[in-house]
């Protein structure tokens, strides 16, 4: 029976997810190529953040584009011989298992650890708003910047999640004329380069006039200037926790759509600091 993981995220966080499911359907052993992996009968599919599909190795005739917000279609897309679990997704338009990491959890330590610098002017840029990651994250910002009646907090969603989107956007927001914020925290890791990349164009130092919090942390993460300050998500533990999910549901002939939430964790390095008197 073939096997399908819908994963949403960039690529490098969707190849880790991918890594945890090899791994998994290995028995925990020797990592598996795409190759073996069909071998075995699975056939990663993986939605990456352009809403776009990628298909490791080939192609399926029979899916042209896939939607996260359009989840009824997904339907469509996964044929009756198909077992599917979704990672990283919000399943309530389809009968399938969901992995994802407890993203509230992590935008709220984001915030807390601004606060607790004593940042008091905080600024959410979020992806677009047809990714429930983006809507999850932006909610989640909302509701943990109320719980501090002194911090003054809004939110601004790029076009994309993206490099160039994060840049453009904090451009738009430093030329705007009104007073930027003294931190923010981005929908994931690609934006919060693309508003580093803004701030030093316009003469500005982070963390020292603007702090920066990323979310997903990865792998170039700790190696930016400054170092990236972001919410660990554990991809390839999602990964893994998907495929051992689908595989016992296999085994016991039916597929629950339930929810499984993993922790994600806050990782401060350079790009955060107490803010400076302006």
């Amino acid at each position: 029976m073939p096997i399908s993981f819908f994963h949403h995220g960039g690529w490098l966080a969707t190849a880790s997810f991918l890594a945890g499911v090899l791994n998994a359907v290995a028995g925990g052993g020797s990592f598996l190529s795409f190759p073996a992996l069909l071998g075995v009968g699975v056939l990663p599919i993986a939605a990456n953040a352009t809403n776009t599909v990628a298909l490791w190795p080939g192609q399926l005739t029979s899916i042209a584009a896939y939607r996260e917000d359009l989840g009824v279609n997904l339907r469509l897309l996964v044929p009756v011989s198909f077992s599917a679990l979704l990672g990283g997704l919000i399943a309530q338009w389809v009968p399938y298992p969901l992995v994802t990491g407890a993203d509230e959890t992590g935008i709220s330590a984001a915030v807390s650890h601004l606060v607790g610098l004593g940042h008091r002017h905080i600024l959410h840029v979020a992806g677009p708003e047809n990714f429930t990651t983006s809507l999850v994250r932006s909610h989640a910002f909302t509701v943990a910047c109320a719980t501090h009646r002194s911090v003054k907090h809004r939110v601004v969603t790029a076009q994309a999640l993206s490099v160039a989107a994060g840049e453009s956007t904090m451009d738009s927001i430093l030329t705007s004329g009104n007073a930027y914020p003294t931190a923010i925290v981005a929908g994931n890791d690609l934006l919060a380069i693309g508003i580093l990349h803004s701030l030093r164009e316009h003469g500005l130092d982070c963390p020292r006039d603007v702090s920066v919090i990323g979310f997903n942390d990865m792998p170039f993460a700790e190696d930016i200037q400054p170092p990236l300050t972001t919410i660990h998500v554990p991809h390839r533990e999602l990964g893994a926790e998907a495929a051992r999910l689908l595989l016992n549901g296999i085994q016991e002939g039916r597929q629950e759509p339930l929810t499984v939430t993993l922790p994600v964790s806050l990782i401060v390095r350079g790009s955060t600091a107490r803010p400076a008197a302006r």
